[in-house]
């Protein structure tokens, strides 16, 4: 019985092909850039790929991280920019997920 809430959706994306993954980032910069926002543009060579949908301070990796919903096409290693709310440009790289120093 496939008589749920979103089955048409499902079966969409599965005709269609996936055009989104998420992957980590990390970003430039240190803990005082912290709450800067969330829900961010990412762009590659000035072109937009995703959205950052969360950021924080790793005490770990001693870098900001956060996760980004990017295009398929986009891969861990990649160097990006986020643009923050008040268009600030934060260099990053993709990274594979989960995050390993």
């Amino acid at each position: 019985d496939d008589d749920v809430i979103g089955v048409t959706a499902l079966r969409r994306i599965k005709a269609d092909g996936i055009k989104r993954h998420q992957l980590g980032i990390v970003l430039e910069g240190g803990p005082e850039d912290e709450n800067q926002g969330i829900s961010l543009t990412i762009e590659k060579d000035n072109v937009r790929i995703g959205t950052m949908t969360h950021k924080a301070w790793s005490y770990r990796m001693e870098r900001m991280i956060g996760y980004a919903l990017v295009s398929i096409e986009a891969q861990p290693g990649e160097t990006v920019q986020v643009i923050r709310d008040d268009g600030v440009r934060i260099d990053g790289a993709l990274a594979a997920l989960p995050f390993l120093k």
